[in-house]
């Protein structure tokens, strides 16, 4: 069995580079928003938080291109919690907050003149199930 997880988000902070044993390993935070309309018409902004891991060569590269609010595209792995199957679940300055664990194996960096790198407006109607 195999899965694969794709994003495009925005760098929150610069990158973190470290060495474990030979390996060059970055790590950093990617954010997506989705807009949406409830159905009273009010338009909302869902916020998934991405924490991202990336080793080797491709860990230079990160730790040297991408920068705090940089637009990047990560191709992984979905690192679930291993005590409870779920997203990662911190303490943060606003009180319980989850983030979803990625090991990128794809990364490509978005110039900031790219369409893909500006905001998009377009809301999306929220559906009941």
């Amino acid at each position: 069995m195999y899965h694969s997880l794709q994003v495009i988000g925005r760098i929150s902070k610069d990158v973190e580079l470290r060495n474990m044993d030979t390996t060059p390993v970055a790590n950093f935070s990617v954010a997506t928003n989705r807009k949406y309309r409830t159905p009273d018409g009010k338009t909302e902004t869902q916020t998934h938080w991405f924490r991202v891991t990336v080793r080797g060569h491709q860990a230079v590269l990160c730790a040297q291109v991408l920068r705090k609010s940089d637009v990047v595209f990560i191709e992984g792995r979905l690192i679930a919690d291993r005590d409870k199957g779920t997203p990662r679940i911190y303490q943060g300055d606003d009180g319980p907050n989850t983030a979803f664990e990625v090991i990128g194996e794809r990364i490509i960096f978005i110039p900031k003149n790219d369409p893909r790198a500006q905001e998009e407006d377009t809301v999306a109607e929220e559906v009941e199930a």
